[in-house]
């Protein structure tokens, strides 16, 4: 679990502050818009993105700049949001999420992890506070952003949104204050140890697919592989290692004179191998 990594995105320090208590989460100080904090063992990191679309989409570009393991994260989003047919306190699992726009018609699906015990709803991203609570749907400022930005640099099996009913049709914005939304997050934190456990596991098989394979760094500081090239050796070195386990690529390849002259060979080779469908 050590290699996982999970990246909190949050709007409110108060939202965020349950997170950092339990996580042991440290403020890294870094020259930023949005505060960052990270533990020692770095398998967890947060940003506070502040309300807001704009902020939300500026907070969780920041922290996929400062987080070393970024691309292989999974990346959640999690606060406070209003719900007409939901009970104050109850934690939900975002399975589609859309912005309140005539003008954009999309959704998004973030993934929801198999087995998680956690009832799951659909969210309205709007720009201003929504309390028009007739509708099945949650509305929050900040997941739209967030969901937009995220889809983009990692795998949608990699974006998770928790939202926790703050208001109602009962009990309005005004009733809300720091303290309140602090332990509306705070009673909540035990319940997500399932999704952590799997959002870790998850995060370290994603880890593991992107290391590049045995064989890769020698031959990329021998030889000059253009973007093209880079993503073609990637590719027959993992052939190779599948077709011709434990033979010595490196001695067959570290004596050509450029990178088209390895790919070639490399090509060359495999191709001549006869797979054992048997």
């Amino acid at each position: 679990m050590t290699d996982g990594c999970i990246c909190w995105v949050v709007a409110l320090l108060h939202e965020a502050k349950p997170l950092i208590e339990k996580l042991k989460l440290k403020n890294l100080s870094l020259e930023s818009l949005h505060p960052i904090y990270a533990n020692d063992a770095g398998t967890d990191w947060l940003v506070l993105t502040g309300v807001g679309q704009l902020n939300a989409a500026s907070g969780s570009a920041a922290l996929y700049q400062a987080c070393p393991k970024s691309n292989s994260a999974n990346w959640v989003n999690i606060g406070i949001a209003g719900g007409g047919t939901n009970n104050i306190g109850e934690l939900l699992y975002i399975r589609s999420v859309r912005q309140k726009s005539a003008n954009i018609k999309k959704s998004f699906y973030p993934f929801i992890l198999p087995d998680i015990k956690i009832k799951t709803a659909d969210l309205i991203t709007t720009d201003l506070p929504e309390t028009n609570y007739n509708q099945e749907a949650l509305f929050d400022m900040e997941a739209w952003a967030f969901y937009k930005i995220l889809q983009k640099k990692v795998t949608r099996e990699l974006i998770s949104v928790f939202k926790v009913v703050s208001d109602n049709s009962v009990e309005s914005l005004n009733s809300l204050n720091k303290h309140s939304i602090a332990s509306l997050i705070d009673g909540k934190f035990d319940v997500l140890d399932d999704f952590r456990n799997k959002a870790y596991a998850l995060s370290k098989e994603e880890l593991r697919k992107q290391k590049n394979p045995e064989g890769f760094d020698l031959l990329k500081e021998k030889f000059h592989f253009t973007f093209t090239q880079t993503q073609e050796l990637k590719y027959l070195l993992k052939r190779w290692h599948i077709l011709k386990p434990g033979k010595c690529l490196e001695s067959e390849m570290i004596n050509h004179n450029n990178a088209k002259a390895v790919l070639n060979d490399m090509n060359a080779i495999l191709d001549k191998i006869e797979v054992d469908w048997g």
